[in-house]
């Protein structure tokens, strides 16, 4: 496929509302997904302004995701820009939504998942370099992002506070979690809750 090709289809992408989340979850893919939510809230504004019958909740966003997760600065980015756009997202994850993808993934206004998609939650994670104190410093911080990663857990999921808590207290890497509806793969999408 040449450049041109590729270009063109993903400016069609976007024109169709449609963003891809298909990487290490970094600054440089979030601000690109950001900066369209923006502009796609900012043109249903006018859209909104001009015409009366118009409504932004029939073309929603489109935010498909395949990751294995990323930097968690970046992903409270999108978390923000996608709690604050008015114009709904609609989030599909295919194949993982691991870490800090599955994070966004269950921001989305409504939720659907391919057959085989696996999702994992994790402790927050770091690499530690430097002095002591700032060991100490960095664990207090991460102890906070922590505490806000799991309230974002529980305000979109169905997990309960208690398997959070075992979680973070857990030695083990890395928990994999189950849609609700997990034998029910009739359809290509299912919308769904998570439950571990």
């Amino acid at each position: 496929m040449t450049e041109e090709i590729k270009s063109k289809m993903l400016a069609q992408c976007v024109d169709d509302r449609v963003l891809l989340i298909n990487k290490v979850i970094d600054d440089s893919i979030i601000e690109d997904i950001i900066f369209h939510i923006i502009n796609i809230n900012v043109e249903d504004d006018l859209e909104s302004a001009e015409s009366k019958s118009y409504d932004r909740k029939t073309n929603p966003i489109k935010l498909y995701i395949n990751s294995d997760g990323g930097q968690v600065t970046a992903m409270f980015s999108l978390i923000n820009a996608m709690e604050s756009s008015k114009t709904p997202i609609f989030t599909y994850a295919m194949g993982k939504a691991y870490s800090a993808a599955f994070m966004i993934f269950i921001t989305g206004h409504v939720r659907f998942a391919q057959k085989y998609t696996d999702f994992m939650y994790h402790q927050t994670s770091y690499g530690r370099i430097g002095e002591h104190q700032y060991h100490i410093e960095l664990l207090e911080f991460d102890n906070e992002v922590q505490d806000v990663a799991e309230a974002h857990v529980l305000r979109y999921t169905k997990i309960p506070k208690k398997k959070l808590d075992e979680i973070r207290k857990s030695k083990v890497d890395w928990h994999f979690l189950a849609s609700s509806n997990n034998d029910e793969h009739k359809n290509k999408h299912k919308v769904f809750d998570l439950y571990y």
